[in-house]
């Protein structure tokens, strides 16, 4: 089970450190409330609804009309520094003390104190003095 979470989690985890340190932009051109063209790369090409610039007599009446067409462009910019600046971290004593103590409970379990005793029993009698077999003497 161990391992599926695992198989599961790290690929996820690569793909957010992948993303947060890549930047793009995405052009988007509307015509009215339609997406008319979209470009990751270059600016998107503007649809022929949008009016000539000229400065004839012509369009004197063209000038009066504005386009019903819109570019928006979306910019994503990547984190510059992949190590995070701990300098200006930090930490509020107060706040952080129960969250250590909940996770000492949780991770660090307490030692049993009911020990069982088995006081009818007696010890094995040894079959060797090792004082003597080991050499170790007191002084």
């Amino acid at each position: 089970m161990k391992r599926l979470i695992l198989k599961i989690v790290a690929p996820l985890l690569a793909i957010v450190v992948l993303m947060a340190g890549t930047s793009f932009s995405l052009q988007l051109h509307f015509c009215g409330d339609h997406l008319m063209a979209y470009s990751f790369v270059q600016e998107s090409v503007s649809c022929q609804m949008e009016f000539p610039s000229s400065t004839g007599a012509a369009c004197s009446l063209l000038k009066v009309k504005k386009s019903c067409c819109s570019d928006k462009q979306i910019v994503s910019d990547g984190q510059d520094e992949v190590k995070p600046n701990y300098d200006s971290f930090t930490l509020d004593v107060a706040s952080a003390l129960p969250v250590l103590e909940f996770g000492y409970d949780i991770f660090i379990p307490i030692a049993d104190t009911d020990r069982p005793t088995f006081r009818e029993y007696s010890p094995p009698e040894p079959l060797r003095d090792l004082h003597k077999l080991y050499e170790v003497y007191l002084i």
